[in-house]
Parts: structure tokens; sequence; C-alpha cells
């Protein structure tokens, strides 16, 4: 649910723009996946049933290649209007080819923990997490002493 609020958010900005089409194009990995069917269907059902006239188009990459496909879609200037990309020094490498999103939703910003993970090196927000996850070492106390 919460995913689906991130791409509704993102595409309401998208959507309120006057310069651009209401059509409105997100890349993801898992589109084609069956398991992930009904989530999608139910995202773009809500999401167009909100706004009237838009239509929502997932298109799924091929996970291998999909950083390579993005990288040069953004390059070209012929990239989606969402995209999905994992934290980290891949998604950071996008950013020349994304538009800040600080001006476009301010309330969201002080609510992020560890904005740092999203923005780029000029400190402006370019991605909205959909998941924060914690990472646990476990090791063998006797072995350290």
């Amino acid at each position: 649910m919460q995913k689906l609020k991130i791409l509704t958010a993102i595409a309401t900005m998208v959507v309120a723009s006057p310069a651009l089409a209401q059509e409105i194009t997100v890349w993801d990995v898992n589109v084609d996946d069956a398991a992930h069917a009904t989530y999608y269907d139910h995202a773009k059902a809500a999401f167009e049933a909100a706004h009237p006239g838009a239509t929502l188009n997932l298109l799924s990459q091929p996970d291998a290649e999909y950083y390579t496909l993005l990288g040069t879609a953004l390059a070209s200037k012929a990239g989606p209007d969402v995209i999905w990309a994992n934290g980290g020094a891949q998604a950071k490498a996008l950013v020349g080819g994304l538009i800040p999103l600080d001006d476009k939703l301010p309330d969201l910003i002080p609510k992020l923990v560890g904005k740092s993970a999203f923005t780029g090196p000029d400190g402006k927000l370019y991605f909205i997490p959909t998941t924060l996850q914690g990472h646990v070492v476990y090791y063998n106390k006797p072995l350290y002493k």
C-alpha cells in the first residue's frame, strides 16, 4: 500500500504539470512478473481513477539490463516519467537525467529517514523510498575475545 501511495504521489506531480502529457510512463523490473500482477493492476486502476484522463503505462525492463537501458534512455532525454531504482551508487549515477523533487513534495522531505540516501551531490532530493531495510551482522562473540 505504501508503494501505491508513493507511486500516486510522484505520478500526481507529473500529471499536475501543465507542460506534460496526461500519459505517464513508469519503468520497473517487476511489471511482467506474475507474482506482482495484482499489485500493478491495482496501482494502475487506482491511479487512473484518481486522475481522470490520465493513463499510466507500466513498462517492465529486463532486470539484468535495467540500469544500462535506463542510463541510456535518460542520457538521450528519452527516459520514462517515473523510474524504480535500488538505492546506492546505481541510483546516484542516474541523477544527471532526473529532476529534483524538493519543490514538488516539500511536505514529505522532513519525514524522510536517511534523506542523504535519496539526494544527489547537490543535496537535492531525486528519489522517494518505497521501503527502508535494516541489515544485521551476526558474529561469533567468543571468536573476537
